[in-house]
Order: structure tokens, then sequence, then C-alpha cells
């Protein structure tokens, strides 16, 4: 919300994805992840502009590594940006 009260984005329902949609777009694209657990897959904002952010573990020669993903907020989901989390970062 502005400091207005109004809303900063308005996005119609058929023009993005579901949660899960998103999540299986995700294990798609990363085949090779097979340890990758997703941890939450949520609306967020990335350099001010709505974005889907997935945050999941991948077990990396036994250490816990934590990573972000931002994808469009759209029926593409195409990945923007991925953060790699310091390795003692955990929920």
């Amino acid at each position: 919300m502005t400091e207005e009260g109004e809303p900063l984005f308005i996005i119609e329902a058929e023009d993005t994805l579901e949660p899960d949609a998103v999540k299986n777009k995700f294990e798609a694209a990363n085949p090779d992840m097979k340890r990758a657990d997703i941890i939450r897959v949520s609306p967020g904002l990335f350099q001010d502009a709505p974005v889907w952010e997935v945050y999941y573990r991948n077990k990396s020669d036994g250490v816990n590594r934590y990573y972000y993903q931002f994808y469009t907020f759209d029926r593409n989901v195409e990945l923007i940006e991925t953060y790699k989390l310091p390795a003692k970062t955990g929920p």
C-alpha cells in the first residue's frame, strides 16, 4: 500500500499462476537439483516489481545451502535472479 492507502500493484488472477504451478516450473527447470527442498513459494517485490520468490535449500558436500530465486509474476514465470545465502543461514 502507498502512503495514501492505494495498492502498489493490481494484478488480475488470470495474468499469473498459482504458487503450486510456480513450484512445478522451478522443479522442471532445475532437474539437476534432486536434493533441493522448496521451503516456500510466495509473492514479493524485487527491484520494485512484483515477483514470485522461491526459497529453497540444497544439500552440497553435506552442508545445507539456502537460496532465493526470483521469477516474473506472470504466466511465463521466467527466472530473474538467484541469491545464495551464507551456509549457516536457515529458516
